[in-house]
């Protein structure tokens, strides 16, 4: 009562009672600071969306890349060409396998080019440009899987398989399968060899089929064999099925001594001789002019158990 009388005195209006001064919410505090936060809050969520984007895009990558790494790793070789016959995709092992370089098998290539720099590299099939991409489009036009070898023209077997795509293009592996396909040719023309043996095939049988198998067995060569005549000294022809006949009547009865041409040198010393250049190895005097007139470059004659000389 004397605080209010002392109070009134002063001409001081006393607070009443149920009079309290109030404190605004966080939220009303934020809304009077920032009266766009909902714009502000669209910002965060949209910042967050990207980030995460981000991280979904460096991830993809990263997946790309070891794909990509994968796909170069594969010990066969892939492309793909699109219905424009366009190469669209290739792993490295493609272009090894026909000594390509890497812008010669750049997406976009067509066909047609691809094909036309294998032929001047030697790695093309037999036959021109083509004929080959004749075939080609019958295997496209077909649109089935197929899977055939192709003998190429440096004397290695590819195993390609074709695969169509439903937008007119395709995908195909190329496989190297040259050392797979001598191994088999080996067995077998063994075991055809001595199947004549142990039939008693004449001897000029039996010697033709081994100077075959040894042509088949090794690229850009031909396989003579001279089976010594011991009565008369001299070296008689026992096989050489892709020599020329005017090649094969002048060594048939050559001599054997230290100066008689290679293979009769090789029958006088008992050991390989092995001739580089035939153009000036001085064993090839008395030949010399004959193996030019066949192409031929050098000769590594080798003495066999049985005294024939390959």
């Amino acid at each position: 009562m004397l605080e209010q009388a002392l109070r009134q005195r002063r001409g001081r209006p006393l607070p009443r009672r149920e009079e309290r001064v109030e404190e605004p919410l966080l939220g009303e505090r934020a809304e009077e600071s920032f009266p766009a936060s909902g714009e502000l809050w669209r910002r965060i969520e949209s910042a967050n969306l990207n980030v995460e984007h981000r991280s979904a895009a460096a991830s993809l990558k990263a997946q790309g890349l070891r794909f990509e790494m994968a796909f170069d790793k594969i010990a066969q070789g892939v492309c793909v060409f699109d219905a424009k016959q366009r190469l669209r995709l290739c792993n490295r092992r493609y272009p090894e396998i026909y000594g390509l370089a890497p812008e010669d098998v750049a997406a976009g290539r067509t066909l047609r080019e691809i094909s036309e720099r294998r032929s001047a590299v030697g790695t093309s099939p037999a036959g021109t440009v083509e004929e080959y991409l004749s075939w080609c489009n019958g295997v496209n036009l077909a649109a089935v899987p197929k899977t055939w070898t192709a003998r190429l023209r440096d004397g290695r077997t590819i195993l390609i398989c074709h695969q169509p795509l439903p937008d007119g293009g395709w995908v195909a592996t190329h496989d190297d399968v040259t050392e797979r396909e001598l191994a088999k040719t080996l067995r077998e023309a063994q075991a055809q060899i001595l199947e004549l043996i142990a039939a008693s095939a004449p001897l000029e049988n039996v010697l033709d089929h081994l100077a075959r198998l040894i042509e088949a067995q090794l690229s850009g060569i031909f396989a003579a064999i001279l089976v010594a005549d011991k009565d008369a000294a001299c070296l008689r022809l026992g096989a050489a099925p892709s020599l020329a006949k005017a090649f094969t009547d002048a060594v048939d009865g050559a001599p054997i001594g230290p100066d008689a041409g290679p293979w009769g040198a090789a029958a006088y010393r008992r050991e390989a001789i092995f001739v580089t250049d035939i153009r000036k190895d001085p064993l090839w005097d008395d030949y010399r002019q004959l193996a030019a007139e066949h192409g031929l470059r050098e000769v590594d004659p080798i003495r066999g158990t049985t005294g024939a000389w390959t």
